[in-house]
């Protein structure tokens, strides 16, 4: 059995594995609730039938629609998680199957529910955090999250990128590690946490290294470095702020990059919280709905402002390190900037001409028509 499950689990991506594990762990907590052992039941399949099962099935839903708070498109997603911790376990997965179960998932996919809103920030609140927090008399406390927003910002980062979801970092969290941050010297690549002992006017460049991202396999990181010279001044002070924090921080090589190290060896990590918090006062300093921000928001900025500035497409696949557009332009919010400039084009009678209809819609003659026929879409 484990080598079956061994074998399912790494069919398939890290992503969907933690979506598959998290369906099974909100099973397990649901059978406890009933009083159900979930790591016997319904292994010996002649012991439940079919029916039971459903009916259980039922309850979970409901269980994760009312206990849980569950928005109803997720439920789908759960239940086919969960099917396929099933089959991982040779459990019998037929009660997925019943009708009951189908109708129950159709009329769940109609209930009414509030989506989740995100808005993109602008240029002008990352700066707000930054010029906020790196004041005269600022702490590291507050240091850290001028830091943490200027590398969610140029680098497009997910918040599991930069901080923690808790205060002592998972084994398995997508944070930069001190060795994923390095700055070139004399022609070398030197780690972050060895730059106490160096200038910032010994920098060539300074090189990003994602290697713990969801969509990134081991081993295969994905490099991002800017040089030193020929930047301009908002620029440059995002690599001045990466260089002073890796100066004045104390971190081992293997700790996350937006941490620091007590005078008593104790890890004091950038938290999601805490600059959740961060985000959603800045939305309020600007007279928004904090409710319409959060970590995200600083993501969606970057690919927005930079097809706002004529970026390609290519461009901000390569920024978000995604792989369709569809997907990029879900991250995108319109502007004025971007509106104006497909306004100038919609103007242009050079770029679509009767030429263009002649030669790439009206078709010849062909021995079923006597006459030319337009192309169908």
């Amino acid at each position: 059995m484990y080598a079956a499950q061994h074998l399912i689990k790494n069919s398939v991506m890290e992503s969907t594995q933690k979506t598959y594990a998290s369906a099974w762990k909100k099973w397990n907590v649901f059978m406890q609730v009933c009083h159900h052992n979930p790591t016997t039941a319904f292994i010996h399949c002649a012991e439940s039938t079919q029916q039971q099962v459903v009916h259980l099935l039922l309850m979970f839903v409901a269980y994760c629609l009312d206990a849980l708070g569950q928005q109803p498109p997720t439920i789908p997603k759960i239940l086919s998680g969960l099917r396929h911790c099933f089959r991982a376990r040779f459990i019998n997965d037929s009660a997925f199957d019943d009708t009951l179960l189908t109708s129950m998932k159709a009329g769940v996919s109609r209930l009414p529910y509030t989506p989740r809103t995100r808005l993109p920030c602008t240029f002008d609140m990352v700066q707000h955090v930054v010029y906020k927090n790196t004041r005269a008399g600022s702490s590291k406390q507050h240091f850290v999250k001028a830091v943490a927003v200027s590398m969610a910002y140029y680098l497009c980062l997910r918040s599991s990128e930069y901080v923690s979801r808790t205060s002592t970092p998972r084994p398995e969290a997508h944070q930069f590690d001190s060795q994923s941050v390095e700055f070139q010297l004399g022609g070398r690549l030197v780690s972050s946490h060895l730059m106490p002992r160096f200038h910032w006017n010994q920098i060539e460049l300074v090189k990003f290294t994602l290697q713990h991202a969801k969509n990134i396999k081991g081993g295969y990181g994905v490099p991002i470095w800017f040089a030193v010279n020929g930047l301009e001044q908002d620029a440059l002070m995002f690599l001045q702020l990466v260089f002073l924090w890796a100066q004045m921080s104390l971190r081992n090589r293997d700790d996350p990059f937006l941490s620091h190290r007590t005078a008593a060896g104790r890890l004091d990590c950038l938290t999601y919280k805490t600059f959740q918090a961060t985000i959603k006062d800045c939305a309020v300093a600007f007279g928004f709905n904090p409710a319409w921000f959060n970590t995200h928001s600083v993501r969606m900025a970057a690919p927005t402002v930079l097809r706002a500035a004529g970026g390609t497409d290519r461009e901000v696949l390569l920024l978000g390190r995604w792989k369709g557009v569809p997907t990029t332009l879900t991250y995108q919010g319109s502007s004025t900037a971007n509106n104006n400039r497909m306004l100038q084009l919609l103007t242009n009678s050079t770029l679509f001409t009767s030429q263009d209809i002649t030669l790439g819609r009206v078709l010849p003659p062909t021995k079923e028509t006597k006459g030319s026929t337009v192309r169908r879409f």
